[in-house]
């Protein structure tokens, strides 16, 4: 007498993963226990009709392979070639090192990111929660921040740093291709951390924060992606729905700014209005107009940029503390004439963007801008000695 054939309950509701596996998954969600165990991406989506249909050797039945581990692994290093699913995935694990680097985010680096710290250390991070991709830029900046605070430990922490940041790129690469009134606040906050991870990285040969060479990619061309979320979106939309409650207050800004001017003035012409008054005279000779127009114009924003941060009637003073708003409004408005007169490694264009490097060094009180200033300047130098002689102002400063 032959054995009953014992009953067995088909998973049919069970996850593509165990599918694929030929296992019975347990339909726990949102990660099927199988998944969960093997730290794999867990997919409960629907297979398209056109997939249901299996070649002769997909069709083979028999015991599933036994490696779990091993394919597992493999399932884990060809998610990079999936940017959802990399971002997904690099969300869902709750390891020792994630919950270190946002535990620093949220006691420390937020507090360090700018004068709205309820900004990065509340609206942030929610907006983190929604979206995987910004949580992973959130680890990337914790990482480079713990690198500069913890020598020591700096490999490690840079290498964590890589890591979220190309989870990060790839899912914020996905999510550009919609921009609209609901994703203009994450949109937002993606493209300004993109810019802080890039200064965190800190200086390399070659690189003149504006304009750089072999192959990499110029903090300007980063800033564009701010710049296009504000000009498509605006700043209501931006600062709408998870970040309604973070919105910049300006009057308070300009409060702050003038009472960091409050010293008493100094007799004379300014040391630094001297210095730009003989970069003045320079332009003043140059033959083509257009370009002519250009430095006029940029030397006008940064003669701005001179008196909101060190005040009229001043001369530049080291202790004076730089507001982010003011500093970066020049390169907010540099127009394409100048750029490509950067690239040419024109001298005026090289003297003008000198002088910044002055203006650059006053908001050094933010770490990830640390030490840009002087990379700049000496990067200048090595590409033209000749511009010494119009620098000496601004070196004799940063020095």
């Amino acid at each position: 007498m032959g054995h009953a054939r014992r009953q067995h309950t088909k998973s049919r509701l069970g996850c593509q993963t165990c599918k694929r596996r030929k296992i019975k998954c347990d339909e726990f969600k949102p990660q099927c226990g199988n998944c969960a165990r093997f730290s794999v991406p867990c997919d409960f989506s629907p297979i398209p009709a056109q997939a249901t249909s299996l070649s002769p050797k997909a069709a083979r039945r028999g015991r599933p392979r036994s490696d779990w581990a091993s394919w597992a692994e493999q399932l884990r290093l060809s998610s990079a070639a999936s940017a959802p699913r990399a971002c997904a995935y690099s969300a869902k694990r709750l390891d020792i090192d994630s919950l270190e680097l946002f535990h620093n985010f949220m006691t420390t680096t937020a507090q360090t990111l700018g004068d709205d710290v309820k900004l990065w250390s509340e609206g942030v991070p929610q907006l983190g929660f929604q979206h995987p991709c910004i949580l992973d830029l959130i680890l990337a900046m914790s990482s480079y921040h713990l690198a500069r605070l913890k020598p020591c430990n700096a490999p490690r922490y840079l290498e964590l740093a890589e890591k979220h940041s190309t989870f990060a790129i790839q899912g914020a690469t996905e999510f550009l291709k919609h921009l609209d009134g609901e994703t203009s606040a994450p949109l937002y906050v993606i493209a300004v951390l993109i810019c802080f991870i890039a200064l965190a990285k800190g200086p390399t040969p070659g690189h003149l924060l504006l304009v750089a060479e072999h192959g990499q990619i110029s903090w300007l061309s980063l800033l564009g992606g701010v710049k296009f979320v504000v000009l498509t979106s605006g700043w209501p939309s931006i600062f709408s729905g998870g970040l309604a409650d973070y919105q910049p207050q300006p009057e308070k800004e300009k409060q702050q700014e003038e009472s960091s001017l409050s010293e008493p003035l100094v007799a004379g012409i300014e040391d630094w209005r001297l210095s730009l008054n003989d970069i003045s005279n320079l332009i003043a000779v140059v033959g083509v107009q257009q370009v002519r127009n250009a430095y006029e114009h940029e030397m006008e924003v940064l003669l701005g940029c001179f008196e909101s941060t060190f005040g009229k009637g001043r001369d530049s003073r080291q202790t004076i503390k730089g507001t982010m708003q003011a500093i970066m409004s020049w390169i907010y408005q540099l127009n394409d004439v100048f750029i490509e007169q950067l690239k040419n490694k024109d001298t005026i264009a090289l003297i003008i963007l000198g002088h910044f490097c002055v203006l650059l060094s006053t908001i050094e009180r933010y770490w990830f801008i640390e030490g840009w200033a002087r990379h700049t300047i000496q990067e200048i130098l090595h590409i033209s000695e000749a511009c010494r002689r119009w620098l000496s102002w601004p070196l004799q400063y940063l020095e």
